[in-house]
């Protein structure tokens, strides 16, 4: 049974069809239409945001994007801008420069002025091509992050921005605050990510196993409860027992 399998699909991917063909036609309409999206979504941990999100990223990288991609850290909570800076400064060509962002620093206690530097920043590298701007876990945001992320979408609604975030699901947190600020100045997506069907779940154990996987095996990944993170680190297991290794289970969380 395990071992004879192909490469593990990617966390997320299988019974996200539908998602995915949200978040590509955001890339494309951006991109055509010259003006901001704003999309986020949401789910437990381990649902496959992250694997979205990645994939998205990888979409717009290849329709042309500028990208900054970043993860908000539950550690760096009190550090101004700490969250949003990790988007703009990410990557072999940042969206914000050293210097830039050495200057902006120095005004982390001037909000508005803040702001409106970075949406200048933004504003000029979009004028070359539309930018992704992606912040993975949302929910741990710096509040001048959560902040900024409220204002910039609505500001550089005539640019071609596309804004991508994740956040778990739970009581109303800066996804939410930022949907609410920016519904009602550009379009916005909210994607809720529910667990995988049992068709789906299956797909990840023939992906992993090959053909043929047993009733037993099914009855294994029922545990996983539609999570795409925890069915696969369970597929990873038996693989790796099949093939006379030492099974592993779930440890740690995809987004």
């Amino acid at each position: 049974m395990a071992g004879s399998g192909g490469p593990l699909s990617r966390r997320g991917l299988r019974g996200r069809e539908g998602e995915l063909a949200k978040l590509r036609a955001l890339v494309s309409s951006v991109a055509h239409d010259g003006s901001g999206r704003l999309a986020f979504l949401r789910g437990e941990a381990g649902i496959g945001k992250s694997t979205l999100l990645a994939e998205t990223v990888a979409l717009a990288e290849e329709a042309g994007y500028s990208t900054g991609v970043g993860r908000a850290d539950e550690l760096h909570h009190l550090v101004p801008l700490s969250s949003l800076a990790g988007c703009l400064r990410a990557g072999d060509r940042p969206l914000l420069s050293g210097d830039a962002f050495a200057d902006l620093a120095r005004h982390h206690d001037q909000r508005i002025r803040l702001v409106e530097r970075l949406a200048e920043a933004i504003e000029t590298r979009a004028g070359g091509a539309p930018v992704l701007i992606a912040l993975d876990d949302v929910q741990w945001a710096d509040p001048l992050s959560r902040f900024a992320l409220r204002q910039l979408p609505g500001r550089l609604r005539t640019s071609p921005v596309l804004w991508l975030l994740t956040g778990r699901t739970g009581p109303a947190g800066a996804g939410e605050e930022v949907l609410a600020t920016a519904r009602d100045r550009l379009p916005v997506t909210s994607l809720p990510l529910g667990p995988l069907s049992t068709a789906a779940i299956g797909q990840l154990a023939g992906d992993a196993l090959g053909p043929g996987v047993d009733e037993r095996t099914r009855d294994l990944l029922d545990d996983a409860a539609g999570n795409p993170f925890l069915a696969v680190e369970l597929l990873r297991g038996l693989r790796a027992a099949g093939s006379g290794g030492e099974a592993v289970g779930p440890a740690g969380g995809d987004g």
